[in-house]
Order: structure tokens, then sequence, then C-alpha cells
């Protein structure tokens, strides 16, 4: 702890900033290593309908408060009354928590047989009292965060991990559940887990508010929503997509592999995403520990620095995903039937872990330049080009499942080029306001004529 504690004073960064991306390195290692006995328990047919849930249930999360974390460590750090936000956040979030959580209980099986698979019904009765814990979850986090304590957040983060690992293996082995029985204990750990961390968060809270600095300007509950809305819509991008896959991808499957499109549907989400996502939610920790200090200054030689150390780090895992993808697959999923079509994925795929990194890191850019609003803009387009780019390749023979990694190859390259050409046009027309600025200021200080020229001169050559 105190060598990262001294690579956090040496960058800058917020306290625990480092603790939190070792541990987000180490959870997801941790969810990787847990999926191997779920899948040898649940077998290619229950991973499928596990993973099939999931896309609804984060797209259900980000509207129930997903996004609210980065925005109000934004409006704490920015100088706002953290009491105040975090109350207000509270009473926007938790009744969108419970509304959703509704939704999905009631509506589970209807949205389930028509992403072409009935028996996901009882998973959504299972997995959906989550919402209530992960809507108030995203409000704490926020506001450890807007402290720059990123500690909080780590640890609840090993809770939830931890929790729900135990909880799902203790209960398919007690109960002797596959398939099906099987999925639906994985998906109650869930619940289980996220209200453990939740449990956490709140006692901490208690714990710490006497001694918390309570300072700073007033926020309405009205400014806050609109202050997170252009987060909300820009969040709820990539799980759109994500939960149209569940759709496209499964049905469009059903024409080469019949009944098996549930489980090649699970093989891609369930084993193919987590090896990707795993670096990159490392190296998007990371980035999230600048958030704070970044909200209280205009360091542009910083946000230049933090892309290309993610590139090049990024890039660096891109290559070992590729190289190391038989070896992951032997030693992951060992037990499926399908470890070369799985491994051939994921090689396909590689390249999206540069892609995906980098295009967080513009987010995260765009946030900082309260430039966040492009992003309404850039995310709909991304996303309306991988879902027509699935529609046209995944029915089709010669492409089938390898059309999902192709349509988010340019999802995720659409994305990034519109934010850093928005990010580069931004700065620019800055630069070229503070030139101007510079100008006038200098005329009306009274400079002589030979200074005024030079600075004539300088504006031309410029």
């Amino acid at each position: 702890m105190r060598v990262l504690k001294g690579v956090e004073n040496k960058l800058g960064v917020a306290s625990g900033t480092f603790f939190l991306t070792v541990t987000t390195l180490i959870i997801k290692i941790v969810g990787a290593l847990y999926k191997v006995p779920l899948f040898n328990l649940l077998k290619s047919d229950g991973m499928g309908l596990y993973q099939m849930v999931f896309p609804l249930f984060a797209l259900c999360i980000t509207l129930s408060g997903g996004y609210a974390t980065a925005c109000i460590t934004k409006l704490i750090s920015s100088g706002y009354n953290a009491e105040c936000v975090l109350k207000k956040s509270l009473q926007l979030f938790i009744p969108l928590g419970i509304l959703l959580f509704s939704i999905l209980f009631i509506l589970g099986e209807v949205i389930a047989r028509a992403q072409g698979n009935e028996l996901g019904g009882a998973l959504y009765k299972a997995i959906s009292p989550a919402l209530i814990f992960t809507s108030v979850i995203c409000c704490f986090r926020g506001y450890f965060q807007g402290y720059s304590d990123y500690k909080p957040t780590a640890i609840s983060q090993i809770v939830e991990q931890v929790v729900k690992v135990a909880v799902a293996l203790v209960l398919i082995w007690a109960f002797n559940a596959v398939a099906i029985r099987g999925a639906i204990f994985a998906c109650l750990a869930v619940t289980v887990s996220e209200g453990t961390a939740c449990f956490y968060l709140v006692t901490l809270y208690f714990n710490r508010k006497k001694t918390l600095v309570v300072e700073g300007e007033q926020i309405s509950k009205s400014k806050l929503f609109f202050a997170s809305l252009p987060l909300c819509f820009t969040s709820l991008c990539m799980p759109l997509a994500t939960f149209s896959d569940s759709f496209i991808v499964i049905n469009g499957l059903k024409n080469f592999f019949g009944e098996n499109a549930t489980a090649i549907y699970g093989l891609y989400a369930g084993g193919v995403e987590t090896v990707i996502t795993l670096p990159v939610n490392f190296l998007h920790s990371f980035v999230c520990g600048f958030l704070p200090k970044l909200c209280r200054s205009n360091e542009s030689g910083m946000q230049k620095k933090m892309f290309i150390l993610v590139a090049a780090v990024a890039f660096i895992f891109s290559a070992a995903v590729y190289i190391f993808a038989p070896f992951a697959v032997k030693l992951l999923y060992k037990a499926s039937e399908n470890r070369q079509l799985l491994t051939n994925l994921i090689r396909a795929a590689s390249f999206n872990v540069l892609l995906l990194s980098l295009l967080q890191t513009s987010s995260t850019a765009l946030l900082v330049a309260n430039g966040q609003y492009f992003s309404l803009l850039s995310m709909p387009i991304a996303v309306a080009v991988k879902i027509y780019i699935n529609l046209k390749l995944v029915p089709t023979s010669k492409f089938n499942v390898f059309g999902v990694v192709i349509s988010d190859f340019a999802c995720y390259f659409v994305a990034l080029s519109l934010n850093l050409l928005y990010i580069y046009y931004s700065k620019k027309s800055k630069n070229e306001g503070r030139k101007n600025e510079n100008y006038s200021r200098g005329i009306r200080n009274g400079l002589g004529y030979r200074n005024l020229a030079r600075l004539k001169s300088n504006k031309k050559c410029r």
C-alpha cells in the first residue's frame, strides 16, 4: 500500500486510484476464474441463458443510476455541496431502481420469449431486485470519489465479487443444480452480492459522516437531473447495443446452429467479452483516478499523456490477448466443446481492447471538458452502425457469429473517431480564442507601436 501511495503522489492522481486499479485487475481475474466452474456446472445451455439476461440487466443498471457515479464525482469535485448532491441523487435514482425492478420482475418472461428462449424469465425474476441496490451503490461511490477517495469503491467491488462467487457456487453445489436451476442460483447470487455491497457503503457513510467537511454550493434536483442526462444517454448506448445483440444474434444464429444458438451466443458473451473487458476495465479504473484533478484544472498536457499511456498499454494488452488466446481458452474453458471457435473469436476481437480503452478515455476527456453532450451524437451513430452490421452479417453463413466481432470493432472505431475530432477542434477553437484575447489585452494595456506590430505579425504567422 505504501508503494501504491507513493506512485499516486508522484502522478498526482486521487487517493486509492492504484488500489482501485489493482483491485479491478484482481476482481476481473477472479471473475474470469469464476466462469470456469460456472461454465463447467451450467454447460453451454445454462451459460447461454445466464449471459442472455445480462444485456438487459446492464441496461437497467444504467437507467437506474449507473451513469450517476461519474456525474456525482464531477459535481462534488467542482465545488458543490457533497451532502446535498448525495441527498438529491438518492431521491432521484432510488425510485428509478424500484420502477425498473418492477418492470423486469413482471415482464421478464415476455422479454425472454422475444429473445428466443422463454426459460430466461425465471432468471430475470432472480436478478431484478439487484437494481434497487445498484441505484444506491452508484450514488455512494460517486460521493466518496468526489472527495478523491477511491478506496470505498474498490472495497465494495471486492465485496460484490467475493459474495457473488461464494453464494453462487455454494447454492449450485448444495442443491446439485445444473443448467436452468444453476443459472437461476447464479442470478440470485448477483442480487445478494449487490445487497451486501450496498450495506457496506451505507454503513461506511454513516461512520464517516461526522468527520467529513461539508461545504460548497447547493444543487437542485432538476439541475442534477439535467447534469446527468447527457451521461445517461451516452451510457445507455452500449448496453442498448448489447441488448440488441441478445435479440439479433440468437435469432440470427438459429439459421446455422438451431437450438445451439443460445449456447454459441453464450460462448461469445461469456467467453470473448470476459477476456476482452478484463484489460479494458483495468485501464478504465486507472483513468478514473485522474478525474477529480482534471475537473479542478485545465491541464491539456495531462490529458495528452493520459491518452498516450492508455494507448501504449492497451496495444500491449491487445497483442497479449491475441498471442495467449489458445492458452486462455485451454485454462479457462477446457470443458467447452467449442474451444477452437472460442479461440478464433478471441483473436478476432483482440484489437477491440485498444479501441474500447481509448473510447472510454475519450469519454472521460469529454466529461472533464464539459463536452459530454457531444456523446449524444457520437454514440447513437456508432451504435446504429453496430446494429446495422449485425443485421447484415450475423444471418449470413460467411460471417455468422464473427459478424458480432466486426460490428463491435466498427462501433468503437466510429465513436472514438468522432470523440477525438470533437476534442481536437474544441481545443483548437479555445487556443484561437486565447490568442485573440491576449492580442486584445495587449492593445488595452497600451503597448508601444513595435510590440503591437510584433503581436500582429505573430498572429499572422500562427
